[in-house]
């Protein structure tokens, strides 16, 4: 890809998510880049291209650092405690008034970014869900499509500004809740043991 193609979505993602889309100009991106307009419009020909573009290009980088967390986790329930953590330090970075303007200000790309997060999100939690009950740390009896399906819609529901106001830490915090009760609820006696274990870990190293 072209360098400075690059350049101004680093840059352009950064200023995005620091203040938000709609609050932010194609003048304001050329000031803070310290390049002119005509250079701008020759790699993106409208600001939605340019939060398109910035939009996607993070959900590879996360996308990543998934497939890593992945790799490392030892069993399908360090894996989902491990993602849970990672979903919750996303939302730390990224803040929910950017997701809410997202939502409200560019309503396709939006739901572009939805289709796509939950493709990849559905796939990944069926998988973790079908190896749990393989090696007995989930229930036998979970049908993993309709488990995978039900987070995944609490998940969308959770980011709706009529339920949580987006900067709450209120959101942060029944993220946190969600994540626990939901894993509790579909462990075996033996993944109920390892989450407890990957719990206590946590609390230690804080602590």
């Amino acid at each position: 890809m072209n360098s400075t193609k690059d350049n101004i979505l680093i840059q352009a993602e950064a200023f995005f998510m620091k203040y938000g889309f709609r609050n932010v100009t194609m003048d304001d991106l050329c000031k803070e880049m310290g390049i002119s307009k005509k250079t701008l419009y020759q790699y993106f020909q409208t600001k939605d291209a340019l939060v398109e573009s910035c939009i996607f290009g993070y959900m590879e980088k996360e996308a990543d650092k998934v497939q890593q967390i992945r790799k490392k986790a030892t069993d399908p329930v360090d894996a989902f405690y491990s993602l849970s953590k990672r979903a919750l330090e996303s939302l730390k970075e990224v803040s929910p008034f950017v997701i809410f303007d997202l939502q409200k200000n560019h309503p396709e790309i939006w739901k572009k970014f939805v289709n796509h997060d939950f493709e990849w999100q559905y796939n990944m939690l069926v998988f973790n869900f079908q190896s749990g009950i393989e090696q007995g740390f989930y229930r036998a009896e979970i049908n993993s499509s309709k488990v995978a399906k039900l987070f995944l819609l609490q998940s969308e529901g959770m980011l709706r500004p009529r339920i949580f106001e987006p900067e709450s830490l209120e959101l942060i915090e029944a993220i946190t809740i969600r994540d626990e009760l939901f894993l509790r609820s579909i462990c075996t006696p033996l993944g109920l043991e390892r989450l407890i274990t990957l719990m206590s870990a946590k609390a230690t190293t804080i602590s």
